[in-house]
């Protein structure tokens, strides 16, 4: 039987691809110098709209709870018990997830102020 202890450990893959996405992010933002614009953050609440539509149907045809889209009540007080029952709970998580995405944008929005990239055109703002 194998050890439990021994590498590599779920732990161990959960953190290196943590790792790894976080890498590929600062790759995109320093070496690729992609700007997030409010255009994006619009595509990404359509894209998390459409990740609950698809996972939801699927939550519950399967009993799962995955995204914490489902209808399982957990069985300690979290952050998510604290959103509401079922289904109106989906609503708040959707809302959370959109407000701090929104909040990950700001520092981008203030950075493009008076530059005219905020809408929609990519690479680095023009000096000021």
């Amino acid at each position: 039987h194998r050890d439990l202890h021994s590498f590599p450990t779920r732990r161990s893959s959960d953190l290196t691809m943590h790792a790894g996405i976080l890498a590929l992010s600062a790759l995109d933002l320093i070496v690729l110098e992609f700007r997030p614009t409010l255009k994006d953050y619009l595509s990404v609440v359509l894209l998390d709209v459409l990740y609950a539509v698809v996972i939801i149907p699927i939550d519950i045809l399967s009993g799962w709870n995955y995204g914490y889209l489902g209808d399982k009540v957990p069985d300690a007080l979290t952050a998510i018990s604290l959103l509401g029952p079922w289904p109106q709970r989906i609503f708040a998580i959707l809302a959370v997830v959109i407000v701090l995405q929104g909040l990950l944008l700001v520092p981008w929005l203030l950075a493009y102020r008076g530059t005219g990239t905020a809408l929609g055109r990519r690479g680095k703002p023009p000096d000021a």
